[in-house]
C-alpha cells in the first residue's frame, strides 16, 4: 500500500512535469509572444527599464488593449514617478554644513 508522503512525491513529480511541458510551448501562444514583443519594446524604448523591468502584462492589456504596447498610466504613476521624485532628490540634496 502506497503511503500518504509517497503519493504526494507522484503528485508532485506530475505537476513539476506538466508545467515544464507548459512552459516549452509557451512560445507558440500568441498572448506570450505579444508580451514578449512589449517586453523588447520597453527595453528598447524606455529609460526607466532598468527599475520596473517592463513585466506588467495586467496593466498593458486593460489599459492599452494589448500585450505588444509599452507604457502605461501605471507605470507613469507608480514607477517613473517615483523614479524621477527620487533622482531629483538624489541631485538637488545639499553639502551637510562644515
Amino acid at each position: 500500500m502506497e503511503s500518504r508522503a509517497q503519493g504526494l512525491d507522484v503528485g508532485f513529480r506530475m505537476a513539476v512535469q506538466a508545467q515544464a511541458d507548459i512552459l516549452d510551448g509557451a512560445h507558440r501562444l500568441k498572448y506570450v509572444r505579444d508580451f514578449l514583443v512589449g517586453l523588447e519594446n520597453c527595453q528598447t524604448q524606455c529609460a526607466f527599464f532598468d527599475f520596473c523591468r517592463g513585466a506588467q502584462a495586467a496593466n498593458r492589456y486593460f489599459e492599452n488593449g494589448s500585450l505588444t504596447t509599452t507604457e502605461t498610466n501605471y507605470c507613469r504613476v507608480s514607477r517613473q514617478a517615483l523614479v524621477t521624485a527620487l533622482s531629483t532628490l538624489a541631485t538637488t540634496e545639499k553639502e551637510p554644513a562644515a
